[in-house]
Parts: structure tokens; sequence; C-alpha cells
């Protein structure tokens, strides 16, 4: 990616220390994933650069406001300001549930809300499963018929899809940081609109990969 060729101008120089927070509202998969992450962070740049999965508070309250709120609260909690230059705050959550007519008001509220907060938006369409796909699969090429099933994600097609292309490449969610330049290429090809996420299937997960990258080992 461009962050990693120009990563040795940035090595030859100090860095500031850079924290990055993460509060996501799913469970097992993102967990593992955030935390994989965590763990990869290069060992040149202990000490310099933190990366702090924020879970759920509440198990049973995981929409984008509760998620927005838990980053901030752990952002107080460990006296870190959201729109300092060095700390990057994200909040993951996904299109399924939260863009329906019910929820859609206070989601659009709670993205302009993040925005004002300096805070970025991790938005996956269906769902986040769609990440750990695209780093196996080129979804844009599919058939129409199976990119509906994938965007209705009707008895969990995507994570069904997800699992089987984990388990055919003998892979789990933890394994995936180092391959993500070709998830980002996927994604690419899927012209996810941040916008308006419920447009097109995919996800801005780039976001965070693209700032955090040039810390990570990725081979």
């Amino acid at each position: 990616m461009s962050s990693r060729k120009r990563s040795g101008s940035r090595y030859s120089k100090k860095i500031d220390i850079q924290y990055f927070l993460v509060s996501y509202e799913g469970g097992e998969d993102e967990r593992k994933y955030f935390e994989s992450m965590k763990n990869t962070i290069s060992r040149r740049f202990e000490n310099l650069v933190f990366f702090i999965p924020v879970e759920k508070s509440d198990v049973h309250h995981s929409s984008p406001q509760h998620v927005l709120k838990d980053l901030e609260n752990k952002a107080t909690q460990m006296n870190y300001k959201l729109k300092s230059d060095n700390v990057y705050g994200f909040i993951a959550f996904d299109v399924d549930h939260y863009f329906s007519q019910a929820h859609q008001r206070n989601t659009k509220t709670t993205i302009q809300e993040a925005k004002q907060k300096g805070v970025y938006l991790i938005i996956s369409n269906p769902a986040f499963d769609i990440w750990p796909l695209l780093h196996y699969e080129n979804v844009a090429l599919l058939d129409e018929k199976t990119k509906k099933q994938l965007i209705t994600n009707s008895n969990q097609f995507l994570k069904k899809r997800m699992r089987k292309a984990l388990d055919d490449n003998n892979s789990v969610i933890s394994d995936l940081i180092p391959n993500t330049i070709i998830a980002i290429e996927n994604n690419q090809s899927l012209q996810f609109d941040l916008t308006d996420p419920p447009k097109h299937l995919g996800t801005s997960m780039h976001q965070l990969i693209e700032l955090i990258d040039a810390y990570l080992i990725t081979s």
C-alpha cells in the first residue's frame, strides 16, 4: 500500500506516540480481529503506537449510539482527547438492522455526531463478515444473484460464506492482518460509498488500515 511505500521516510524520523481506539458493535469475530490487530503492532513501535479495542459495556446494547458512547467513555477513562492529532477514534457497526426504517434516524444522528467529534466510521454492508470474506474472494466478480443474497443476508448467508472461505484456506479471523492489501483491492472493486452505506456491498475498514498499516507486521 502507499503508506508502506512511504514508511522508510517515516521510520527515519521520530514519531509521536499514536493512539488508536476502536469501539465496535459486534461479537466474537470482531473481538478476535481487532485483538489480532493489537497484537500485530511491530515491536519497533512498542511504547509508540497503542491500539485499544473497546468492547461493549453492555452486550445487550450494540446500537451505533452505544458504540459511540463506549468509545467516548474509554477515551475519557484513559485521558485521551479524540480530536487530538495523535488520537484516532473509530466506531464500527453494520448496515444490517441499523439502517432500517425504525433505526435510520438515530443512526444518521450518531454518524453526524461522530463526525463532529472527529471520530472515524467503519461501516460494513451488510455486516463485518464482508471484510474477512474480501481477503479471499473478489465479491465484485460474483453473479448478481449471489451478490443479492449477500446483501440481503438472510439466514446468515454472508457469515456462512465467510466461514467457508476461511475453512477452505485453513485460516481463522485472527490470521487476516497480513493479507489486508488483497481485501482493500477487492473492496475498492465494490465501490462502497460511505455517504450511502446501504447502496453497495463493502466496508470502510480501509480508513483504519491506511492509518495504522505502517506500524503493523504484514509479512
